[in-house]
């Protein structure tokens, strides 16, 4: 089925990723209808295709509590699965998980790697996995749970919550890479992360949307499968900016979190195209811009 005669249900569409999709929609002039949580029953009754964005971050609104996790990730999507439940055109479920959902470790993970969650947003990403897993073998609707690694990109100033919290690791550095002399404090700039364009995870959720392959449930990392520390991400801030700037640690704890994009390419036919270093540029390019613009 075409995507144009679908009738897809979007949750989650005012955060980051979730808006992005919501604008490739738009682009490809796809139709949607976007999930309204003050009205969660009032759903098209012809709905037969859902992305599931909605939930909260590390970077949404502060620190925030294991029950504040549980209530927006678990509870929220347990609400939807059983709204979802009574209908009778539903055919595909995108979930959008975490690599959190993993924890780290210092080899690639794989979908069948064992799960260890290290932080409170990781166990309520994992709990809600489990969740669409059991909604998706007992209705016999196809789901797909990608678990996304790190996003290279930052959401739009216009997006709600977007400079608000903890700002992600591409949102510092925007902000420290200012003045003539720049001192980034980071965790540990050694450790290890996978990060992927925002365009290429749009892709994946895209081809996600329309494979035929697989079974009624399947995990699939969305990563790039290359290994970059912050260290690496400051460097070439640096070079792209022509700014020198000094880097310190908070910890001398290091740690790994890359993908395997091998089950990826097999059931998506998708890969991460994008070098880091292009989505560093876009990133800069779309943050400058945004400057000139509230200027003019």
């Amino acid at each position: 089925m075409e995507l144009q005669n679908r009738k897809i249900l979007v949750t989650g569409s005012h955060g980051f990723l979730g808006g992005t999709f919501i604008e490739s929609l738009k682009k490809e002039k796809i139709p949607f209808v976007a999930y309204d949580r003050a009205r969660p029953k009032a759903l098209p009754a012809d709905i037969d295709t859902v992305v599931h964005f909605a939930g909260l971050t590390p970077g949404s609104k502060g620190r925030l509590s294991p029950a504040q996790y549980k209530k927006a990730n678990v509870e929220c999507t347990d609400s939807l699965l059983k709204i979802l439940s009574g209908s009778a055109h539903l055919t595909r479920f995108i979930n959008i998980g975490s690599c959190a959902e993993y924890g780290f470790s210092a080899k690639p993970l794989k979908e069948g790697a064992k799960e260890r969650p290290v932080s409170d947003y990781g166990v309520s990403k994992l709990e809600q996995s489990r969740l669409v897993a059991r909604f998706a073998r007992a209705r016999g609707v196809k789901t797909i749970n990608l678990r996304i690694f790190n996003v290279a990109g930052v959401p739009p100033r216009s997006a709600a919550g977007a400079t608000s919290g903890k700002p992600f690791i591409f949102e510092t550095l925007v902000k420290r890479f200012k003045g003539p002399r720049v001192s980034i404090r980071v965790t540990n700039q050694e450790n290890v992360r996978d990060y992927v364009d925002t365009g290429d995870v749009m892709n994946a959720i895209l081809s996600a949307l329309t494979t035929k392959r697989g079974g009624a449930y399947e995990i699939i990392n969305v990563c790039s499968g290359r290994k970059a520390t912050i260290r690496d991400l400051a460097a070439i801030f640096g070079e792209i900016l022509n700014q020198p700037y000094v880097i310190t640690n908070q910890t001398k704890v290091v740690t790994s979190s890359i993908g395997d994009s091998m089950k990826a390419r097999k059931l998506l036919g998708w890969k991460a195209g994008t070098p880091l270093k292009e989505s560093i540029r876009r990133i800069v390019q779309s943050r400058l811009q945004e400057r000139l613009s509230a200027v003019g």
